[in-house]
């Protein structure tokens, strides 16, 4: 099936984005700002004893210590939620009423957070509980185990991805025909099952491929169907095709179990040995993972922008040209209020996907290199 011919873009449309450039500096702000005043909470807490404190009060009651691992776990997570209310509420809600995007109201938005906070609740207790029970069954080995039972996790949690994802947050439903066809007439070529999403404050274009192996699924919001152009469509189709070319959710799987494990095996080096079996390792594993995780996310950031360049590349390697990419994105940056002109090093090296102009430019390097071949 032959694709169908797209018209040239318009090469006068804007690339700077000035409401981008005023909202997205403050998003990069506020997690600098959430990074920070995490680790100082979590870092007064594991450092002055407060931790152990709380863990010895718990142990005066006559309950059984499989009992009280997952409350102190609840309470250190319930802390960490509440600290980090405020600065989600002015950073996330108030900002993006301020800009345009919020369209729900704050109890609704209210709702949404805390379906999210619960639902992390769950997983992050049900896995420090699991660390905590392999220190207690087996602490000579222990480690093994964590590091194997994080990789079945990370992988089953890849490969169920949509049947994880909150149904109170989103509405799932699979493709229709109509759209199926459209999509598939715009790839030029066959595409994963689609599923569509939609939720009622959602206005941005976003989707990609979501799962592993047998069960991956291409995503796409309700908005993206009903206002994306077709330009934009196409090129996005191609671009996930390109990221299933060449394995990328799958690498990416493999990538978070390896920078988790890397933090986990640190922590085990530095945490004291008397606090091994306890509640108080996890909350010395949430000080020394965070940090990690702050201190080598330019690495993992960089390989995301390798991913999305790939990705990219196979657009252009499928009938895809510079000019149809530019407007692509120039739709897609104004959409999502997504910076278009040229960064700076310090405002893109925590960013995992690279800014329009060095999409571009890689594209162009690219394309010329095709050509002197």
């Amino acid at each position: 099936m032959e694709p169908p011919v797209i018209p040239a873009p318009d090469a006068a449309n804007t690339r700077y984005n000035a409401l981008a450039d005023a909202y997205q500096p403050r998003r990069q702000w506020a997690a600098i700002f959430s990074v920070v005043l995490n680790l100082a909470a979590i870092g007064a807490m594991v450092l002055t004893g407060g931790a152990e404190w709380i863990y010895e009060q718990f142990t005066r009651f006559r309950i059984h210590e499989y009992a009280i691992v997952p409350m102190c776990i609840a309470i250190l997570f319930a802390a960490h939620a509440i600290l980090n209310f405020p600065i989600e509420l002015w950073f996330g809600y108030l900002e993006e009423r301020q800009f345009g995007l919020a369209k729900a109201g704050i109890r609704a938005w209210t709702h949404d957070w805390l379906a999210g906070v619960i639902h992390h609740g769950i997983l992050f207790t049900l896995g420090s509980c699991l660390i905590v029970a392999l220190q207690m069954l087996v602490p000579g080995g222990w480690l093994y185990y964590a590091v194997g039972s994080l990789l079945i996790l990370f992988l089953g949690t890849s490969y169920f991805a949509t049947a994880m994802i909150p149904r109170n947050l989103f509405q799932i439903e699979p493709a229709d025909s109509g759209t199926i066809n459209r999509l598939t007439l715009l790839a030029g070529r066959d595409l994963p099952r689609i599923l569509i999403f939609s939720a009622t404050n959602q206005r941005d274009f976003a989707g990609g491929l979501v799962g592993i192996a047998s069960r991956q699924r291409l995503l796409i919001s309700r908005s993206t169907i009903n206002a994306a152009s077709d330009n934009l469509l196409r090129f996005v189709l191609l671009h996930e095709l390109g990221h299933r070319r060449w394995r990328h959710v799958l690498l990416a799987t493999l990538l978070g179990w390896f920078w988790i494990v890397s933090g986990v095996v640190l922590c085990d080096l530095l945490a004291p040995l008397n606090v091994s079996g306890t509640p108080v390792y996890i909350a010395w594993l949430a000080m020394i993972l965070t940090a990690w995780l702050a201190l080598t996310e330019p690495l993992v950031a960089w390989i995301g922008r390798r991913f999305e360049y790939a990705a990219d590349r196979h657009f252009l390697r499928n009938g895809g040209t510079l000019d149809e990419m530019r407007a692509a994105l120039q739709e897609l940056s104004r959409r999502n209020l997504a910076s278009t002109d040229a960064q700076s090093r310090r405002r893109t090296i925590f960013h995992p996907l690279p800014s329009v102009d060095a999409r571009l430019r890689c594209a162009e390097r690219f394309l010329n290199k095709r050509k002197a071949d």
